[in-house]
């Protein structure tokens, strides 16, 4: 089963109001009910029971340098999404890290500077080694978070999107164990503002 991009945008009003409902997080933007929309469907590869065939898989081939290596999807797949809040100073990020490896990072419009996207392919190893960080730590329901002291109107959040469930805000995670602070410590490598 796959989607057009008609069938997608269709459904963004559903997800925002879904999240909205439940979550104590800001309103959902467009950007992040895209990516959820494509991280929940799979761009359009869903199997039975509502999961991607393969995902989340690892699989270690012969002469590959990291073991922790997903299995190679095709192109575009969507394994985890990584959302940074707009406030007044900051635009809204969003990474996308595909199975393949690849990073997408959208920046959202913000005062005079238009929407913009980055896709970057030199930071493979980095992206398996936090897909292979949230397999390891058991999803995002392991990362404990809590409330942090910020600013009305520059502060942002940084929440994670992986196996079909959101994180709290990764600025304001408590006492992180080791597995966690490796995670961070990846996040931190492509430039996402974590604690």
């Amino acid at each position: 089963m796959s989607f057009t991009g008609a069938e997608l945008r269709s459904w963004i009003p559903a997800f925002r109001s879904r999240w909205d409902a439940s979550s104590r997080f800001r309103p959902l933007s467009p950007a992040l009910a895209v990516a959820g929309i494509m991280l929940l469907a799979g761009c359009g590869a869903l199997g039975a029971g509502g999961t991607r065939p393969g995902a989340g898989k690892a699989s270690a081939t012969a002469g590959s340098k990291s073991p922790a290596q997903p299995a190679q999807g095709r192109t575009g797949e969507v394994e985890a999404v990584i959302y940074q809040t707009a406030s007044t100073n900051t635009p809204e990020i969003t990474w996308s890290i595909m199975t393949n490896g690849t990073v997408v990072r959208k920046t959202g419009a913000h005062l005079a500077k238009p929407a913009s996207q980055e896709i970057i392919t030199d930071a493979r190893s980095t992206a398996w080694a936090i897909l292979a960080d949230l397999k390891a730590i058991g999803g995002v329901h392991a990362i404990q978070t809590g409330h942090c002291a910020k600013s009305a109107s520059f502060g942002t959040q940084t929440l994670l999107v992986y196996d079909g469930a959101t994180s709290g805000d990764l600025q304001c995670v408590l006492a992180p164990d080791g597995k966690v602070q490796q995670l961070l410590t990846a996040l931190k490598q492509l430039g996402i503002p974590v604690s």
